[in-house]
């Protein structure tokens, strides 16, 4: 461990960062590694440290800082990678540190085990990575909430539907998306326009609007921040209960259809009731949230 150095992260890094999330993490979490990278290197107020030594790349950890739901100023992991054969040996708990201290120099007074929105890769810990769950423990990190994903079975859903009277649904196109973005930013207080920008990258732009006389009522988008996870979606108020909001989630759902996908999860749900009676969803993975309080 002396002969470690530990330093913040540089461009000049990206192509050994790759090739360690390739190795230390679960395959199905690099999957979409392009998108990963995008999340890992674009989000605002970013920070990622390094360990290396003489052999390469030991670790490497990526969070970010703004505020939270409250108001209050709140880092969070984004990205915490350990090459094997190094686990265990401190490396790890010196790149959590470090980013403590960097966040909290920045004004975050409490860090998080995941989320980080609206650019995130995980909500926060797998309750099934139990390794993971015990290294934040240690940390001092605690259970505050969790994060539940639902699962689609896309050969078992029924996912006819049709567009209440008056309403156009359709994608949204690259050339509105100013109108759009102004109108995300002015509806909800979610940080969603930033997060559902990146379906424009997307091929089909994975993201659709229900109008109404040229005004937008409801969005869905999905391929967001990761492959695969359906969401967010939101309707105006006076839009609820119409059916909008299962015609576009229903929309989302038959691309992936198209390109061959034979399930999808629903990222962080909020309304069950409402993905189980659409489209017969079921809960999937939980993810824990667990909170630690910085020292200022």
């Amino acid at each position: 461990m002396t002969s470690m150095e530990l330093r913040q992260i540089t461009r000049d890094d990206r192509m050994a960062v790759r090739e360690l999330c390739l190795a230390a993490l679960d395959p199905a979490d690099t999957v979409d590694l392009d998108y990963l990278e995008a999340v890992l290197w674009e989000a605002g107020g970013k920070s990622g440290f390094v360990a290396a030594d003489g052999s390469g790349m030991l670790g490497v950890i990526f969070g970010t800082v703004g505020p939270d739901e409250d108001g209050t100023v709140a880092g969070a992991v984004t990205l915490l990678a350990v090459a094997e054969g190094h686990r265990r040996t401190g490396v790890g708990t010196a790149l959590l540190q470090q980013l403590e201290r960097r966040l909290a120099a920045s004004g975050a007074v409490e860090m998080w085990s995941g989320g980080g929105q609206p650019r995130f890769w995980w909500p926060g810990i797998n309750e099934a990575d139990t390794g993971t769950v015990r290294f934040f423990g240690h940390a001092g990190y605690t259970f505050d909430d969790d994060a539940v994903n639902m699962t689609v079975d896309l050969d078992q859903a029924d996912l006819t539907s049709a567009a209440p009277a008056g309403i156009i649904l359709r994608r949204v196109l690259p050339s509105e998306w100013p109108a759009f973005l102004r109108w995300m930013e002015a509806t909800w207080d979610d940080p969603w326009g930033e997060e559902v920008s990146t379906t424009l990258r997307r091929e089909p732009v994975s993201c659709f609007v229900a109008t109404r006389d040229g005004e937008y009522l409801g969005f869905a988008a999905y391929d967001t921040n990761r492959r695969g996870w359906f969401g967010p979606m939101g309707s105006r108020p006076e839009a609820r209960g119409t059916g909008i909001g299962s015609a576009l989630l229903k929309l989302c759902l038959k691309d992936y259809v198209d390109r061959g996908d034979s399930t999808c999860e629903i990222g962080w749900v909020g309304p069950f009731d409402f993905y189980t009676n659409a489209v017969g969803a079921v809960p999937g993975r939980r993810f824990l949230r667990l909170r630690k309080e910085l020292a200022q």
